[in-house]
């Protein structure tokens, strides 16, 4: 017919929308509600379905065909996402038809199609089917088949304006309509209990745009902790309906999603809480930088950063990347009396401002492991130009000593003690860092650990507990003593000729026969690696400048503590102090 009609100059169309509602024509209401359009039924098999979006309210389409001598007759219906049927019209004697319909935000398909004049809805089959027996093989005949029920139609239609849930990182991340960004019809699955939705997104730097403009949605996603390159993102994800779930951190720092930047893939999401840990690239980007999490019913609706869904929801959130913490050194036995003698030096990025609630902790490793001796709060401290952060103890001979470039904390009472003000100490007599089995924490936790509380109650080496359950471990090292039933709880601990208990997965050093008195990174190691590490006894030299003996590893034998405050042993003849 085509090249019959073609040929000889006559007006023929092809079918033009799609046979079935997977291949639905999908349209756009004009202004969100102006649903206009014509079709032709050019064939008796042909079935046109059309696809389109809509919000709460009632639809209404008004299906016409010609006025003069029409030949269709006009079936249409109505269905729902997931393919039931809302309502259908099949009126008898009126070529064209009128649906009405209630409905919810979704995403709906109106069929429409040329039948015979008799002929029936079969919900079963969900076909229409000519009556038995049939009318027009009587006789005499009556109506007509679906034969030549051809022809145009014309749609005039209107449906309550479709609303979406937006996300509102910066259109970096391809967040608007225009930019083809994430969009929800409000409906199905939620990220935790509220979700709102907007004409668009609204884009910003603090990715909080569609809260200022509606509810505060972005309920669904926690980060527990401080996040650093190396490091573990701790994430909680919360929903009251379930679903699957995916997400995308920009750790580079780009400005887009990329595809080895999604952290969670389809996973399928059950009601309540559920804990990831993220691992973080040891390249991630220092500053901020931004996070998107989508849920929908199907895994096909929500594997990319980008796209429209009939279901689900979407949230953004801005994030910082911060520069890791580390302990850098700490000397904690000299000869003689330790008091002002001993001294902690944290390293970071320069210029780096602690975060509320980071504190060094020491937790007892002797008897009774696991017990909090000593609770240093180093909130709202800053790192020196440098990177380094000193703590001295009050009268410190090693004031003259510190590179200038780093920021120095000095305790105001005897050892340690600052009546309070920053440092917490376990015992009345005690002034001074433990000499026996002991491991430090640096950490950050909602609440300032109380001394005397145990991270390990049944002294198995292995920490436990709700106290130990809240901290986020920026770092942590460990030294065991001589007395093999001591514990130690480092990501690294020093163990005196490998004696000891430490927690499954640390690293252990045999420290040999000696006692040590001194842990330090060597250079800018940041992991619990043992070649980062170095350990020693404090046997020679004097303050401000001791010399290390019996070192692990022992190309460290003699070499001087003169570098507090700066790179620890960068020198290459240390004979000559100091560095």
């Amino acid at each position: 017919m085509t090249i019959i009609t073609t040929t000889n100059g006559l007006g023929y169309r092809q079918d033009d929308y799609g046979n079935t509602r997977g291949a639905a024509t999908a349209m756009v209401p004009v202004n969100g509600t102006q649903l206009n359009f014509d079709g032709i039924i050019e064939q008796n098999t042909d079935v046109d379905y059309i696809r389109f979006d809509a919000g709460n309210g009632s639809v209404s389409f008004n299906i016409t065909t010609f006025s003069d001598r029409p030949n269709l007759n006009v079936f249409a219906a109505l269905y729902d996402s997931s393919g039931t049927l809302v309502t259908f019209v099949n009126p008898k004697n009126d070529p064209g038809a009128i649906l009405t319909a209630s409905v919810t935000t979704g995403t709906y398909y109106l069929r429409i199609e040329g039948v015979g004049s008799d002929d029936v809805y079969n919900s079963t089959s969900d076909a229409v089917v000519a009556p038995t027996p049939q009318p027009y093989n009587q006789n005499p005949p009556l109506g007509f088949s679906d034969y030549g029920s051809l022809g145009f139609y014309f749609v005039t239609g209107s449906v309550p304006a479709a609303t979406a849930d937006y996300g509102d990182a910066p259109d970096s991340y391809s967040t608007t309509d225009a930019a083809g960004g994430p969009s929800h019809l409000g409906t199905g699955p939620i990220l935790g209990a509220l979700r709102d939705t907007e004409s668009d997104a609204n884009p910003g730097p603090n990715a909080n745009g569609d809260d200022n403009s509606g509810i505060d949605d972005e309920d669904g996603v926690q980060f527990l902790n401080i996040i650093v390159p190396g490091g573990t993102a701790k994430i909680r994800v919360t929903t009251v309906t379930g679903g699957i779930l995916d997400g995308w951190i920009d750790f580079d720092g780009s400005g887009t999603f990329d595809p080895t930047e999604q952290v969670i893939l389809n996973y399928d999401l059950p009601v309540g809480a559920t804990d990831f840990d993220i691992p973080v690239p040891q390249t991630a980007a220092i500053g901020t930088t931004y996070a998107r999490f989508r849920i929908a019913a199907t895994a096909f609706d929500v594997d990319s950063p980008v796209g429209s869904v009939n279901n689900g929801e979407v949230e953004d959130y801005k994030i910082t990347v911060k520069p890791r913490q580390v302990i850098n050194e700490v000397l904690f036995n000299t000869p003689g009396d330790n008091t002002g003698k001993e001294y902690i030096e944290l390293r970071s990025a320069p210029g780096t401002l602690i975060d509320n609630g980071t504190y060094l902790v020491v937790v007892e490793g002797d008897g009774n492991g696991g017990t909090i001796d000593m609770v240093y709060n180093l909130s709202g401290l800053q790192y020196g130009a440098n990177g380094y952060l000193v703590l001295l103890q009050k009268d410190s001979p090693y004031a003259s000593l510190v590179d200038p470039d780093s920021t120095v904390v000095t305790s105001t009472q005897v050892g340690w003690r600052d009546f309070g003000a920053r440092v917490f100490i376990n015992g009345f007599s005690e002034n001074n860092l433990e000499n026996g089995s002991q491991t430090y924490f640096l950490i950050n936790a909602p609440a300032r650990p109380l001394l005397g509380g145990d991270i390990d109650a049944d002294n198995n080496g292995t920490p436990d507990g709700s106290i130990y359950g809240v901290w986020d471990i920026l770092d942590s090292v460990g030294f065991i003593d001589s007395n093999v039933g001591d514990q130690a709880y480092g990501a690294i601990n020093f163990r005196t000729s490998g004696g000891g208990l430490t927690p499954t997965g640390s690293v252990s050093v045999d420290s040999g026969a000696a006692e040590l008195g001194y842990i330090g990174r060597n250079l800018i190691s940041e992991g619990p690696a043992a070649a980062g590490w170095v350990g020693g006894v404090i046997s020679g030299g004097a303050a401000p400048i001791w010399v290390l003996s019996s070192a692990t590893p022992n190309t460290f034998n003699g070499r001087p503590l003169d570098h507090i405050g700066s790179l620890n042993f960068d020198q290459l003849d240390f004979a000559d102090l100091p560095d």
